[in-house]
């Protein structure tokens, strides 16, 4: 009977060792956590389609709505182009406030932003945002008032 109670010993011993053992190296308090593979959040790409964000307004733009933009294009060995950055449905329609993401200058209902566009085979355009007209002709940002 006493090997019994022995052995039982023995088990829950070797039971509450694997559970503090388990705990301490791979559960949330154990300093691998965030680098674990079967812990880390699974985040879907997004679509070529989803949504985005102005860059002038910073209204989060729907699936299937557009910025308006006027694209220039380039020779046809590089793969960036120019292109004017006009804004979406919602700074241009609802007067929604519109700031230059470079300079923060007011921006009228004619004004643009200049922006560079990286064309790319396999992936979405990368649009790089220079500045305003107002803030690309000198070169130095606008002074706000």
């Amino acid at each position: 009977m006493g090997a019994y109670i022995q052995i039982l010993a023995l088990v829950i011993v070797g039971i509450v060792l694997l559970w503090f053992g388990y705990t301490l190296f791979l559960g949330r308090l154990s300093p691998l956590y965030p680098y674990l593979l079967w812990n880390k959040k699974k985040h879907p790409k997004p679509s070529s389609g989803s949504s985005s964000f102005c860059p002038i307004c910073s209204y989060k733009i729907p699936k299937g709505d557009q910025i308006k933009t006027v694209v220039f294009p380039s020779n046809p060995d590089s793969r960036d182009c120019m292109m004017h950055i006009k804004g979406c449905f919602s700074c241009l329609e609802n007067n929604k406030p519109r700031k230059c993401p470079v300079c923060k200058a007011v921006l009228s209902l004619e004004d643009f932003l200049a922006a560079r566009m990286f064309q790319r085979t396999f992936q979405k355009n990368h649009v790089h945002v220079l500045g305003c007209n107002k803030c690309r002709k000198t070169g130095t940002p606008a002074k706000t008032d």
